[in-house]
């Protein structure tokens, strides 16, 4: 049977894309399982370390506190972005490809 090389070029991209998806994917569930939650407690640990001591604080103090770890946890939930175009581009680029054809 002879090789059709205009069939690799599409073959190439579509595993390309699905190997985009997946590594996407991937990132977004480490992300959650491991990276997010990691990295939340260890803001907790720094905000809670650096309020005032004693058993009540002022509303100030608490609420500085709050929104500090709220931007914190934002900027790094904003990073979920990059790995889910990961995975918008490779499904994309292996929806798009052609398929070879059956014979």
């Amino acid at each position: 049977m002879p090789h059709n090389n205009n069939v690799r070029p599409h073959h190439t991209m579509r595993l390309l894309g699905i190997i985009l998806l997946i590594g996407g994917f991937l990132w977004i569930g480490y992300d959650v399982a491991v990276d997010f939650p990691e990295h939340q407690y260890e803001e907790w640990m720094w905000q809670t370390q650096n309020l005032p001591a004693g058993e009540t604080i002022q509303r100030t103090d608490a609420v500085s506190a709050l929104r500090g770890l709220s931007l914190d946890l934002k900027n790094t939930y904003e990073l979920v972005f990059i790995p889910a175009v990961l995975m918008l581009a490779g499904g994309l680029i292996a929806g798009f490809s052609k398929r070879r054809p059956s014979v």
